[in-house]
C-alpha cells in the first residue's frame, strides 16, 4: 500500500506542471501595439485576445468575445461555461497532449511577446512580434519533440485556435462587428481573408510565410455561428529533439484585390492559383494559371492526377491548357510543385462534370424513378421525397419539417416543371409529364387552398411560413409555360396575391418570380392585363419597402445571412427590369457588396463564389453535423443577383438600350458586365458538385475535416434539397436567352 501511494506521489510530482496551467509570468494583460496595430494577449494563456486595427475608427475586434447564445441573442459573458468552445487565438492543442499551457511568457523586446507551452513529449514556442515597416504581425510556432520517442502527427492531430468573430447576432451588430472567415489551407500557400460583414475596411488578411496548413476544422458552431476555427499543420513526423516551425504573418488590406497583392509581397511561399473556371464541362480544357511567388523557382511545374503537365512560362507565372476526357467525371487536383529542391506543394481543386443538361435530364430521371411516392389512397400519393443514398430508400418525416414533403422539397417540382418543355425525347417526356401531373395532384390537395394559402406539410398543415410562397408559385408558373393549362397561372397569381395579403411586403423572399411573372402575365395578352397591373403594383411596393429598410434587414429563419441580402439584391434588379426605375438598380447596387462579402475567391469548386453557410446540414443531412457546407445550393441566389446585375450594367452602358437613360453617368463598362456574368456562371456551376452523374443528390457537402470533434469533409448521404441549384442553373440559361 504504501509503495502505491509512493508511486502516485512520484508520479504527481513529475507530471503535475503539465497537467494544469501554471502561473503566468506576467500578471496583468499584456498589450502589444503601434502606429497600425492594437493587441491585447492573456497572460495566463499567452495567446490573443484582441486583434484592432490602431487606425480604425470602430476599434473592431476581429476574434471573438466571450459569450453565449441565449435563444437567438447573443449575451457577453466571461464565465468558463461560456467559453468553453473558444480559446484565444494561438493556443495549440495536439491529440497526444490535449491542449497545451503556457509555461512562461516574456516580452523580450518591446514589440514582441513569447510564449512557451510544455507537457512531457511537446514543447511548443509560440513567438510574436510587430513590424512597423510592413505593418504587419508575424506569429512563429515551433514544435519541438522534448519525449523520449519519436512523435507521428497526422493530419488533424494538431489543431491551432483561430477563433475569428464570424457570426450573426443580427444585421446591425453583424455589419458593424464582425466578419466573414474565408479560410484556404492550401498547403505551402495557404491564407485567411477575414472581410468585414459590412464589406468596408479594413480587413484582416493572414499568408503562410513557412510551413503549411492543410485543412480546418470547427468546433461550437451554432445556427448563427460559426464557431471556433481550427487550423491544421500538414502531417509531421517528430524524432526525439526535433523540431518544426510553422510561421504566417497578418496584415490589414482594401478588399479581395489587395489581399493577394499584399501576400504576395510578404510571403515568399505565397503563390496564386486560379482557373478560368473551377467547374468544367467533361471534354473541355481546364484552363489554370499559377501565379508564383516574388522569388523565381525556376523548376516549378504542374501536375494533373500527380502527372507532370505541359505549360507556359512568363516571368514566374504558369499556364496550362489541361485537357479532361468525354465521359471523366468527378474532383481533380491541379498541383504547383515549386520551392527549395520542388517540396513545397499547393493547388488547386477543379470538378469535371457532365454536360449541364445531361447532369439535369439524369437528375429528374432519378426524381421520378426513386423519389416520388406512388401510392394511391396515401396522402403523400404523388410527393417527390427526400432519398438516402446509403439504404436506397425514400426520407419521410413530419417532424422536423425539414424532412417533410413540402417546404424546400418543392425545388424538385420546379426543376421538372423546367425540364418538361426542354426534355426532347418522347418516352422520358411522357413519364415526366404523368410525374408532374401526379406531383401537382398532391400540391393542390395537400400543400395549397383555393385562396392560394401556402402549407408547410401534407394535410394543409402549417401556413405561417412565407418562403414557401414563392416556391409554389415558382412550380405553377414553370408548369403553366410548360403546358398551356390556364389553371397554374391562376394559381400562380393568386399565390402571389395571398402571399402579399400575409404581410408578404415586410418579408425578404427567396425566389419570387417577379420578372418571368409579369412576362408571362403580358404575353397572355389582354386578358390577364388587371393581373398584370395588380402584382407590378405589388412587386413595386415590395421594392419600395426594401429601399426603405436598406442594409438593416430584419431576422428571419437565421438572425443575418446570405439569403437574406442575396434575395433583397435579386428583388430589386428584377423590379428594375420590370420598370426601368433607377432607384432599384441604385438600391440593389448599394447592397451588392453585403452579398458579395459572403463568397469566397479559393482555388476550390466547393469555396470559389461559393456563399458561407455552416447550419444546413444539421437540419436537411442525416449527419445532423454543424459545420461549413460548401457548396450550398442557396449560392445560386447570389448568382442570379450577379447575372440581372450584369443587365443592368449592360442597359446602363447603353449595350442593350432597355433603360439606356441609365448609362448617363458613364459608370460601367462592357468587360465590367461580362466580369459580373463569369462570376454569376461560377456561383451556380460551383454547387453542381452537389449531384452525381447517374443523377444522385446531396443535400449538403459539410467541408472541413472534422465538425465538434466528428469526421465531416464528405457528402451527406441524403438527397432532400439540392434540386434549386440545378433550377438555378435553368433560370440562368433563360436569362442569357433574354432579349432587350
Amino acid at each position: 500500500m504504501r509503495l502505491r501511494s509512493l508511486i502516485r506521489l512520484a508520479f504527481l510530482l513529475l507530471f503535475l506542471p503539465w497537467l494544469a496551467p501554471t502561473a503566468p509570468t506576467l500578471a496583468a494583460a499584456l498589450s502589444l501595439s503601434n502606429a497600425g496595430w492594437t493587441l491585447s494577449i492573456d497572460p495566463a494563456s499567452g495567446a490573443l485576445i484582441e486583434i484592432r486595427n490602431a487606425r480604425d475608427s470602430r476599434s473592431f475586434n476581429f476574434l471573438r468575445e466571450p459569450g453565449r447564445w441565449e435563444g437567438r441573442e447573443w449575451v457577453a459573458d466571461t464565465s468558463d461555461a461560456a467559453s468553453k468552445h473558444g480559446g484565444p487565438w494561438g493556443l495549440v492543442e495536439t491529440a497526444q497532449t490535449g491542449l497545451l499551457h503556457a509555461a512562461q511568457t516574456r516580452r523580450p523586446a518591446p514589440n514582441v511577446v513569447e510564449s512557451v507551452y510544455v507537457s512531457p513529449s511537446l514543447t511548443v514556442t509560440v513567438r510574436r512580434e510587430l513590424d512597423d515597416e510592413e505593418n504587419t504581425l508575424a506569429e512563429t510556432c515551433t514544435l519541438k519533440n522534448t519525449g523520449q520517442l519519436d512523435l507521428s502527427l497526422p493530419l488533424g492531430s494538431v489543431a491551432i485556435h483561430a477563433p475569428l468573430f464570424d457570426q450573426y447576432p443580427d444585421a446591425p451588430r453583424s455589419l458593424a462587428a464582425r466578419c466573414h472567415a474565408h479560410l484556404w489551407m492550401g498547403g505551402h500557400s495557404a491564407w485567411i481573408n477575414a472581410m468585414r460583414m459590412g464589406a468596408h475596411p479594413p480587413h484582416l488578411g493572414l499568408v503562410v510565410t513557412s510551413g503549411a496548413l492543410d485543412a480546418y476544422s470547427q468546433r461550437g458552431g451554432t445556427l448563427s455561428d460559426r464557431g471556433v476555427f481550427l487550423l491544421h499543420p500538414a502531417a509531421m513526423q517528430l524524432r526525439h529533439g526535433e523540431s518544426r516551425t510553422l510561421s504566417w504573418k497578418l496584415f490589414w488590406h482594401d478588399g479581395w484585390e489587395d489581399f493577394f497583392a499584399k501576400a504576395r509581397a510578404l510571403s515568399g511561399q505565397f503563390a496564386h492559383l486560379s482557373a478560368r473556371q473551377y467547374t468544367v464541362v467533361a471534354g473541355e480544357p481546364l484552363e489554370v494559371t499559377a501565379a508564383g511567388p516574388q522569388t523565381a523557382w525556376p523548376d516549378a511545374g504542374l501536375l494533373f492526377g500527380g502527372k507532370p503537365v505541359a505549360f507556359e512560362r512568363i516571368d514566374r507565372t504558369l499556364s496550362a491548357r489541361i485537357p479532361t476526357s468525354p465521359g471523366t467525371h468527378g474532383e481533380r487536383r491541379v498541383e504547383l510543385a515549386y520551392g527549395p529542391e520542388n517540396t513545397w506543394r499547393t493547388w488547386l481543386v477543379a470538378n469535371i462534370v457532365p454536360p449541364p443538361r445531361e447532369l439535369i435530364r439524369a437528375r429528374v430521371e432519378f426524381i421520378i424513378r426513386h423519389q416520388q411516392r406512388r401510392a394511391p389512397g396515401d396522402p403523400l400519393d404523388g410527393a417527390y421525397l427526400g432519398y438516402d443514398n446509403e439504404t436506397g430508400k425514400q426520407v419521410y418525416a413530419a417532424r422536423p419539417s425539414d424532412h417533410n414533403a413540402g417546404r424546400e422539397r418543392a425545388g424538385m417540382g420546379v426543376l421538372c416543371a423546367l425540364w418538361l418543355p426542354l426534355c426532347e425525347d418522347s418516352a422520358p417526356r411522357a413519364a415526366l409529364a404523368e410525374s408532374l401531373a401526379r406531383y401537382a395532384a398532391f400540391v393542390a390537395r395537400e400543400l395549397e387552398d383555393d385562396e392560394g394559402t401556402v402549407y408547410g406539410g401534407f394535410g394543409r398543415e402549417d401556413s405561417r411560413r412565407l418562403y414557401n410562397f414563392p416556391w409554389a408559385a415558382c412550380f405553377h408558373l414553370a408548369l403553366f409555360k410548360a403546358t398551356g393549362d390556364d389553371d397554374h397561372l391562376d394559381r400562380f397569381t393568386r399565390i402571389v396575391r395571398r402571399f402579399y395579403a400575409r404581410g408578404g411586403a415586410a418579408f425578404y423572399p427567396i425566389g419570387m418570380p417577379v420578372l418571368d411573372g409579369l412576362e408571362t402575365l403580358a404575353a397572355a395578352g389582354p386578358p390577364r392585363a388587371a393581373e398584370h397591373a395588380e402584382l407590378l403594383e405589388k412587386f413595386r411596393a415590395h421594392a419600395d419597402a426594401l429601399l426603405r429598410t436598406g442594409k438593416n434587414y430584419p431576422q428571419s429563419e437565421v438572425n443575418y445571412e446570405q439569403s437574406i441580402v442575396a434575395p433583397a439584391v435579386q428583388f430589386l434588379l428584377e423590379v428594375y427590369h420590370a420598370t426601368g426605375g433607377r432607384e432599384y438598380l441604385e438600391g440593389a447596387r448599394a447592397q451588392m457588396p453585403l452579398a458579395e462579402a459572403f463568397n469566397g475567391r479559393q482555388p476550390d469548386h466547393h469555396l470559389h463564389e461559393v456563399a458561407i453557410r455552416h447550419w444546413d446540414d444539421y437540419w436537411f443531412g442525416k449527419l445532423k453535423l454543424y459545420g461549413d457546407t460548401f457548396p450550398h445550393y442557396w449560392s445560386g441566389i447570389t448568382g442570379l443577383a450577379y447575372a440581372y446585375y450584369a443587365k443592368a450594367l449592360e442597359d446602363a452602358a447603353g449595350t442593350t438600350g432597355r433603360h439606356a437613360h441609365a448609362g448617363a453617368a458613364g459608370w460601367h463598362t462592357h468587360a465590367e458586365a461580362a466580369s459580373w456574368h463569369a462570376r454569376a456562371e461560377a456561383a451556380i456551376m460551383n454547387n453542381l458538385s452537389l449531384f452525381t452523374a447517374d443523377g444522385r443528390g446531396s443535400a449538403a457537402h459539410v467541408y472541413p475535416f472534422a465538425t465538434n470533434g466528428l469526421h465531416a469533409a464528405r457528402d451527406d448521404p441524403w438527397a432532400n434539397d439540392q434540386d434549386w441549384a440545378l433550377v438555378h442553373m435553368l433560370l440562368l440559361e433563360e436569362l442569357k436567352r433574354r432579349g432587350p
